[in-house]
């Protein structure tokens, strides 16, 4: 592969750059193992809703509101 040749520093520094700003920001963290989805599938449907759209994905999502919508569920004696 590398043939133990270290990698030239400013690419090093860019590798690293990339990862530290990915890590720092990677809301799926919180979700990530199997520990971590047991206790989300214990949330109500709605309170899952919430955690996705306004904080998983929110960066993701706004600037497609009206592709991908996640409807609330119709309470028991809720008009339409």
């Amino acid at each position: 592969m590398n043939e133990n040749v270290p990698l030239d520093i400013t690419l090093r520094n860019k590798i690293e750059a990339h990862f530290d700003y990915k890590w720092s920001r990677d809301r799926n963290q919180a979700i990530d193992d199997e520990d971590e989805m047991t206790l989300l599938s214990q949330i109500p449907d709605m309170v899952q809703n919430k955690l996705y759209q306004e904080y998983l994905y929110h960066d993701f999502l706004g600037p497609f509101r009206d592709t991908f919508k996640i409807f609330k569920p119709k309470l028991d004696g809720e008009d339409v």
